[in-house]
């Protein structure tokens, strides 16, 4: 790699970490989590880690998880706050604690998680706010649960690529292998993130088992 290329992905690393410690921190500051919300939060956590730690391997630098499922359902069933403080302590305890990367490198995926989901929340309450939508669940609501789908995916794989392409690590076969992988995992994460929505907004909790089960088998099955 040249030294411009090298200097390029560094300062960009450096850039993603600032933003993520900035964009949590100010979600704090801007909307403080209440004390009776910690217990959700630790439980989200855990979530994370069961999502984040059986990645799928594309190759050697690309892989996919199903960690958005956590970061889109827990920001419109939860809030946002709450759901970037999970990414922000599940995916570097993940990373760095299980997967044994450094920890730099750990916060660093957690700052393009963190990132992503804040990227892709304003849009959704942007669009929500000028649909005139009251629920989720919808007519009014569809586009912002799509606004947020396709922003949260478009930004979340550019912070992850976009190093990979400035040092041209992938060939045109592996980015094409990728693609469909990542195509595929997304609409499984858009269904799910769609069934637990569903779930917990339409059905009695004594039916979430019955499909938070189902989909927990369906998602290792699929892996």
């Amino acid at each position: 790699m040249r030294l411009d290329e090298q200097r390029l992905v560094d300062d960009f690393a450096r850039a993603l970490a600032i933003a993520g410690a900035v964009v949590l921190l100010g979600a704090l500051a801007l909307d403080p989590i209440p004390a009776g919300m910690w217990g959700v939060v630790s439980a989200m956590v855990l979530l994370v880690l069961l999502l984040r730690i059986p990645s799928l391997r594309l190759g050697k630098y690309a892989y996919v998880s199903q960690v958005g499922i956590a970061g889109l359902a827990g920001a419109v069933l939860v809030g946002p706050t709450p759901t970037l403080v999970a990414l922000g302590v599940g995916v570097p305890v993940s990373d760095w604690a299980v997967a044994r990367k450094h920890r730099n490198a750990a916060w660093i995926n957690a700052s393009r998680e963190i990132v992503s989901l804040a990227v892709g929340y304003g849009f959704y309450s942007g669009v929500m706010d000028w649909a005139g939508a009251s629920t989720l669940l919808s007519y009014e609501g569809v586009p912002g649960m799509v606004a947020f789908a396709l922003t949260y995916f478009a930004v979340s794989r550019t912070l992850f690529y976009y190093t990979l392409a400035v040092r041209g690590k992938l060939t045109p076969e592996e980015r094409l292998f990728i693609v469909r992988y990542e195509i595929v995992a997304y609409g499984i994460t858009i269904g799910a993130v769609g069934s637990i929505v569903f779930t917990v907004t339409q059905l009695q909790p004594l039916a979430w088992p019955l499909v938070v089960l189902p989909l927990t088998m369906a998602a290792y099955l699929l892996k």
